[in-house]
């Protein structure tokens, strides 16, 4: 007998995505927890001043 099941393939976080505002978030580590790692940067800036990018942390 075999079996015809397919797994579902595994999701991958790393890499740079930006939204349809413009902003950008980079995930720079993912481990197989779940938790991941990176950089946010906003395109809504109300300010003169250059924005630093946040330091980004979550889990899924």
């Amino acid at each position: 007998s075999t079996n015809s099941e397919t797994l579902p393939l595994p999701c991958t976080l790393i890499g740079c995505w930006k939204n349809d505002l413009g902003s950008h978030m980079i995930i720079t580590d993912a481990d197989k927890k779940g938790n991941f790692h990176g950089f946010y940067d906003t395109a809504m800036k109300d300010t003169p001043n250059k924005v630093q990018w946040s330091p980004l942390r979550g889990s899924l």
